[in-house]
């Protein structure tokens, strides 16, 4: 009995639902979350940097080894206020190039504009020292992102009400349009 109230609770959330003109909202991830390290071990000897490099007044190696966030608590408030969540994606290795795709559907894409959340001081560093190109660097860190999720456009600014709540840095950072099941960023 017990099994089949779980069961009957359960929503599975694979992108499915996804339509075009949902919007992408995006929470702020803390830092690197544990994405890119090979490469970035290769910087580090690269620049010369060391445990008093700063960037902008903050030691290089707290901002290399901030934390990761966690966003169950956030994502499961969402779903127990009832929003149309349409698609989660956490944002990994593979940047947000390579994981929203995954729950994107065949025919529909993700354009989100990268003007429309805050990059951590610690990307534009890795990217200038290591030469990185702009493609290079959404396909290996999360560039900022830690976790986006799909909604319908009439929900979106509920969502991002119940994020904030949550203690999230949330924004709206696009829309899902029809195409090739690809992101497509802005800058």
């Amino acid at each position: 009995q017990i099994a089949r109230a779980c069961a009957s609770s359960v929503r599975i959330i694979d992108g499915s639902a996804i339509r075009e003109g949902d919007i992408v909202l995006a929470a702020a991830s803390s830092g690197l979350h544990t994405n890119g390290y090979s490469l970035i071990r290769r910087l580090l000897a690269l620049s010369g940097a060391g445990p008093a490099t700063q960037l902008e007044g903050q030691p290089l190696y707290d901002l290399l080894l901030e934390p990761t966030r966690i966003y169950v608590k956030s994502v499961l408030q969402l779903l127990q206020q009832s929003v149309p969540v349409h698609s989660i994606a956490h944002i990994t290795g593979g940047g947000p190039t390579g994981n929203i795709p995954r729950v994107m559907p065949a025919g529909l894409e993700a354009v989100i504009d990268a003007r429309l959340w805050p990059r951590p001081v610690v990307f534009d560093w890795l990217q200038r020292v290591g030469n990185v190109a702009r493609d290079e660097m959404y396909r290996t860190f999360n560039c900022g992102l830690g976790m986006t999720i799909c909604v319908p456009a009439g929900e979106a600014d509920r969502a991002l009400g119940i994020l904030r709540a949550c203690g999230e840095t949330a924004a709206v950072i696009g829309e899902v349009r029809s195409g090739s099941r690809e992101v497509v960023i802005v800058e």
